[in-house]
């Protein structure tokens, strides 16, 4: 066990959990759109996350509950992205849901690769992968805005995925103090929050974002009269 959570095992567990993390996501997302309506999805999501905590405080004392935290985040991360698919009426099928993994899958497995052939540069593999899959973040994003079919959108949300899981790779793969599961678990609620928030500034289309800004107004205007 310590081989998997604390030496050379993390590169794998890293790359091993991003695998189930896409397939769990689409599988959530699939059944999330059959079974809800409107953006009741982001609520389920929501408490879904909120059952993670417990649980990813538990797993200080018993490790598999950061398993459970994980798996719950990730579930909800699907639920949180069906309420963009149900407001926008998209018919999603499960082709449509796996076909554009295989993009941030290539990535993951081309990462945990180099780090298995060239582990005396880790660092600067992981450097150029965290630059280019946030650069793939934003050329999706960008073909997401312009075209908004539904394949650019699941390949930006799997994309925010492999970003996460790069990132936790490059905190614990050198650092035998980091224990991997818990940073996946904590990577995993990070990557609920991207994935909730992008759908709410979708689905508002961006009055929330207008709402938070007009309120920081207020709230200034109300300082400068105090005064």
């Amino acid at each position: 066990m310590n081989y998997f959570s604390k030496g050379k095992g993390k590169s794998f567990i890293v790359f091993l959990f991003s695998i189930i993390a896409y397939v769990l996501f689409a599988l959530s997302t699939l059944f999330a759109v059959s079974v809800c309506k409107e953006w009741y999805g982001l609520i389920i999501g929501a408490i879904l996350m909120a059952l993670a905590v417990p649980a990813h405080i538990l797993a200080k004392k018993s490790k598999p509950f950061y398993i459970l935290s994980f798996a719950l985040n990730t579930v909800g991360s699907g639920f949180a992205a069906s309420a963009y698919y149900l407001e926008k009426g998209f018919n999603i099928i499960a082709e449509s849901m796996f076909l554009p993994m295989l993009i941030p899958a290539l990535v993951s497995l081309v990462t945990y690769l180099l780090i298995r052939i060239f582990p005396k540069i880790k660092k600067i593999i992981l450097t150029a992968s965290t630059i280019a899959t946030v650069l793939m973040l934003i050329a999706f994003a960008v073909l997401w805005i312009k075209n908004g079919y539904e394949f650019y959108s699941f390949v930006f949300f799997n994309t925010v995925f492999t970003l996460f899981y790069v990132v936790v790779n490059a905190v614990t793969v050198n650092n035998n103090e980091h224990v991997v599961f818990r940073d996946i678990s904590f990577g995993s609620f990070g990557i609920f929050i991207v994935v909730a928030l992008v759908v709410v500034f979708i689905i508002t289309e961006g009055d929330i974002l207008d709402g938070i800004l007009d309120f920081g107004t207020i709230d200034e205007g109300k300082k400068g009269n105090k005064k």
